[in-house]
């Protein structure tokens, strides 16, 4: 679900795409203004190592994931958050359904997500080279070129001059040295140098 994170005077909208897990620090107690959860909005459907993005109209943008109870089921679905009315809205697909993908909102506006894995017909997990664009502005997934490799467990940044490098991850049980660079003014992806090879001492 949604929760809300509210105290002293401030009110913060956070999404909690999985189990939420306390931290409690021994010997704290907490004070009248302590921050507190309080539940804010359901989301349609369960779903844990999904990707959440704060988008550039103010809404938060819930990608991916699958459900605890039924892991062979991976969410294909998106949903948005509106903190304004506290409400959960299916929006379009982002297929394949994936999880452990990267979601970066881009300089355009546009909700960029790449990579991730997929559950294949055998049950095992697949790295997949792919991207996703959701446009807020529109409010639907936009098409974009796809990148050359396939990865998981990756990151993501957007740089100074506009482009989203993505770094490493797997790709099953092996490393991804693979570096490319999208960018969102061409909607081209290029491949950079590679990770250097580590070396054992």
């Amino acid at each position: 679900g949604v929760r809300r994170l509210s105290g002293a005077g401030r009110t913060a909208a956070a999404f909690v795409a999985g189990l939420l897990t306390g931290l409690a620090v021994a010997g704290a107690q907490a004070g009248p203004d302590a921050p507190r959860w309080t539940e804010a909005a359901a989301l349609s459907a369960p779903r844990t190592y999904a990707q959440a993005a704060l988008l550039a109209n103010g809404r938060i943008l819930v990608e991916g994931g699958i459900d605890r109870d039924a892991p062979g089921v991976v969410a294909s679905h998106s949903e948005l958050f509106d903190p304004r009315t506290g409400r959960a809205t299916p929006v379009g697909t982002a297929d394949p359904g994936r999880l452990w993908q990267t979601l970066t909102v881009m300089p355009n506006d546009i909700a960029l997500s790449v990579g991730g894995v997929v559950r294949g017909p055998n049950g095992g997990w697949t790295a997949q080279a792919v991207a996703a664009a959701y446009d807020p502005w529109s409010g639907r997934y936009v098409h974009v070129r796809q990148p050359t490799y396939p990865r998981s467990d990756h990151g993501a940044t957007v740089l100074h001059d506009g482009r989203l490098m993505v770094v490493g991850g797997h790709d099953g049980p092996r490393f991804v040295r693979a570096v490319e660079l999208y960018d969102p003014r061409t909607d081209r992806w290029s491949v950079a140098a590679p990770l250097p090879a580590l070396t054992r001492r």
